[in-house]
């Protein structure tokens, strides 16, 4: 994967980085992606509900609960792709320098490297 990054500890090509976000843009993604949708659908089947025992119209809780799911969603994919051209990848930390290696206690650490190691370059 290639993607631009900024680079505040001056990491060199060859260091093995961690990657990082801004709290304040986590926070939003999260909000966007996890309660939103919760929030609209629960907010949709009870206006519904309250409708619904006004006009006598059966079912309208989940007509309109879902409704409002699907209007959170389309809103929620619109705002996280403006959040991801604005929001900036920055490297927070290195693992190791060059080609000092990690200490590996399992198999399975040592097949998931070996997955990135198959003809990339680590930055």
């Amino acid at each position: 994967m290639i993607m631009k990054v900024t680079n505040p500890i001056n990491a060199v090509k060859g260091d093995d980085v961690t990657l990082g976000l801004g709290i304040k843009t986590q926070i939003k993604g999260y909000l966007l992606v996890f309660i939103l949708p919760v929030a609209a659908l629960m907010t949709g089947a009870y206006a519904g509900y309250l409708i619904s025992q006004t006009t006598g119209i059966a079912n309208l809780d989940v007509i309109t609960g879902i409704s409002f799911l699907v209007l959170s969603i389309a809103y929620m994919i619109h705002k996280v792709r403006d959040l991801d051209k604005s929001a900036q990848i920055h490297i927070t930390g290195t693992l190791h320098k060059g080609q000092e290696s990690l200490s590996i206690t399992y198999p399975e650490e040592m097949d998931y490297l070996a997955y990135f190691d198959k003809g990339t370059t680590h930055y």
